[in-house]
Formats: structure tokens, sequence, C-alpha cells
């Protein structure tokens, strides 16, 4: 368990450094006792004391998960998989409440970036060929057959994977968040907010690769009518202009009481509900995919063991905030068998492969102007000159652009 500290007087603010809390041994027993060594670690730059004397200790709030913590509660009561939030200097609590957790969610985008990161780099690394296979068991991912080059490659999984982690980031925060919410989450915020564009804009800089994105809300009245997000894809490069559609529904995990288990369900995924929107849309085309969004660790939540030759050199095995399901499947599979997640979990694809490793690669994905029309609101069907057609738009569209300059490492024309 990390703990993070803070002096804030009410106006300005002090960091000290996270540190790990102290282990549970010998007269130190308590949270006050703990906290007294991190807060002494965390300041000792410029308290040359520590904080044995420390007169301000009416002043300090100290919370895990969004709750106040009792100094005088045993350490071993604390949760050692998330951080401890140390803030003194200031009397009001719910100031000081309200800015731990502005400094957890800091501390936990940090972990998330430099396990993207570092994902990131060793899959560059497989993907160059400079990873060998160690003695420990584990064998690298090599990229499969793929029309971009590595660095576009990593780019954009990279990208889908941060997008999928703030979906997982933000069902953890609030397990019943509304299923409405977060699909509006993922479009205007994981994938074409400004702060995403420019996340994945900076990675493909140097790759001569632009991706557009662009996303537009069809009005209350259509919703109803049709899927909840159509992706639409056209890539443009030399002598290669594509145009492919997919469309899906969103279902979120639910909680199997206070908590997610290999129990939890998708909602009405596989009720008569679920069962008529998967029939719509495969009506219009087969290319129809259910998004199911789910809290982090999900793997875990399901219990799946790993397997002897572990994976751990690709962006794509990595716990997966939102999973992709087959519409067909949902007409397909019987709904006394495979209600819980611990049974349709086997079916699914991580968002980030199915994104970038089949619908960009082009193994899937309609190219027809139904499906087209089906992906695109109303107004954007006539902005990218795709006929208006008798087909209900979907919620959301989100648009992809992607100018190519090459192929496969080499220049063309």
């Amino acid at each position: 368990m990390d703990v993070i500290s803070a002096r804030f007087d009410g106006k300005s603010l002090s960091h000290g450094r996270v540190v790990p809390a102290p282990p549970e041994k010998g007269v130190m027993r308590t949270v006050r006792e703990g906290v007294q060594i991190c807060l002494g670690l965390a300041f000792s730059s410029n308290l040359n004391a520590g904080i044995a004397n420390f007169s301000e200790w009416d002043t300090l709030t100290v919370s895990q998960d969004g709750v106040e913590v009792d100094l005088a509660a045993a350490l071993s009561t604390l949760r050692r998989d998330l951080p401890l939030v140390c803030i003194f200097g200031h009397k009001d609590k719910s100031s000081s409440m309200a800015l731990a957790q502005l400094l957890t969610q800091q501390y936990e985008q940090q972990i998330a970036d430099r396990r993207a990161d570092d994902l990131a780099r060793r899959v560059a690394q497989t993907l160059r060929g400079d990873m060998a296979t160690h003695m420990t068991g584990v064998v690298p991912v090599t990229q499969e057959r793929h029309w971009l080059i590595p660095d576009v490659v990593v780019a954009l999984k990279r990208f889908f994977h941060r997008a999928s982690t703030k979906i997982s980031d933000r069902l953890k925060a609030n397990p019943r968040f509304p299923e409405e919410g977060l699909t509006s989450e993922l479009v205007y915020t994981a994938l074409t907010e400004r702060d995403s564009v420019g996340f994945v804009s900076d990675l493909l800089r140097a790759t001569g690769v632009r991706l557009t994105l662009s996303c537009a809300e069809s009005g209350s009245a259509e919703r109803l009518l049709g899927s909840d997000i159509g992706f639409c894809l056209s890539v443009n490069g030399p002598g290669l202009h594509l145009r492919r559609s997919i469309l899906c529904q969103a279902k979120r995990l639910h909680p199997d009481g206070a908590e997610f288990s290999s129990r939890s369900r998708y909602g009405d995924l596989l009720d008569s509900h679920g069962l008529e929107q998967a029939k719509k849309m495969l009506d219009i085309t087969p290319c129809s995919y259910f998004l199911l969004y789910n809290p982090p660790d999900v793997g875990a939540i399901v219990g799946h063991a790993s397997p002897t030759l572990e994976v751990k050199a690709s962006l794509d095995y990595c716990d997966d905030g939102v999973l992709v399901l087959p519409a067909s499947f949902v007409i397909g599979a019987s709904r006394r068998e495979f209600q819980p997640v611990a049974h349709l979990a086997p079916f699914t694809c991580s968002f980030v492969k199915f994104m970038v490793d089949d619908f960009i690669q082009g193994k899937l994905g309609d190219s027809s102007k139904t499906a087209a029309c089906a992906a695109l609101t109303r107004e954007m069907r006539g902005a990218l000159d795709i006929p208006n057609m008798e087909v209900p738009p979907p919620r959301f569209s989100v648009t992809f652009g992607l100018e190519v300059p090459e192929v496969h490492g080499q220049t063309i024309g």
C-alpha cells in the first residue's frame, strides 16, 4: 500500500513523496503510528525532526477509497491494494476529503500511464524482433500480420487501451454508474475529447500517419430505434481508399450484491430485450457487436487461471475495461447456460485488439451503404455524401479517418 502525503493551508498545497506504508511489526500497530512514520519520510527534506512532535495532528485527515480512516484503527484494517491519503494543515474536513479524492485520481492515472508505457515499450520491442524468449517460460507475443507499420500499431493500441481504462476506472469508482453515462464517457471523453485526440496525435506524429476523430449524437426521439454506437472507419493512402462500418450496443457489468464477482451479469444482454437489440442490428449488418463495460481486472473477477505459458508482452492481453461480444453469439446462446460473466468471457475479445487487429486491419467491417447509414447520424450522412436511407441512426456516431503515407514500412508511389 502506498501513502500519499500533502500539506494544505487552504491556499497552497505542498506535496510529500508517495511512500510505501511500513510493515506491521513491533509496537507499531495503529494507523496513527504508521502515518507518523510515513509523513516523517515524505516531508523529511523540510521537516528535519520529522513530525514526532508535530503540533497539527488535529488538522490531519486520513482517508482511503473516499472514506475517512480512524487514526486509532489497526493498520491491519486498511486495504493493501488502495492508496492511503494523508492531508494535514487544514481543519476543514470536507475540503481535505475533496483534495484527497483529486490526489487519488492523479495517483491512479500516473500508475495507469506507467503501466501503459511499460506495456507499449515491451510490445514495441517485440514487434521489432528485439525480444528473445527468456528462460522463465514466458513467451513474447509477435505481432500478427498488419498492413500498418509497427509503431503505428503500438500507438493505436495505446490509444484504445487508454480509452478502455477510462471506462473501467469510472465503473470502479461507481459500480452502479448508468450504462448511458458510460457510453457518453467512451464517446465524448475517452475517444474524441481534445486530450485524447492530442494523446494519439503525439504518438503518431513521427510516423507520418494522421488519425482524425469526430462524433455526433442523434436526437432523443431516434435513440430508441438504432444502436448505441456506430463506428465508421475511412482509410486513405497511396492507392488505398476504404470505408467500413460496424454497429455496437452497450451493456455494463452489474455488481453481484455490493461487489463484482464471477456471477455478475450484463443486465438484460441475454434476455428478451438484448435478443431484440441483437436482431435489429443483425438485420442491418452481420458486423454487429455488444460492447461490455467492466471494472478493472475483469480476468481476476472471472477467475481464469493463467496458462502455463503466460503472455505478458502485449497490450492485447492485459485486463480490459471494454470487451467485445458478437451479436450473433447473443442470437445463438442459451439464456440458461450463458448468463454470468464467467460464462461469457471466453467468447469475448479485448476492445484494444478488436479495434486495431480486427476493425482497422480489415478482418471485419461492412462496406455497404446500408451499414454506413446505420452507423451515422442523419447530419453526418449528408456531410460524408452517404444517401439518407430509411435506416435508423445510432445514438452516437464515431468516425475515424486514417491518412496513411506508407504500408509495411515501404512508401508507395
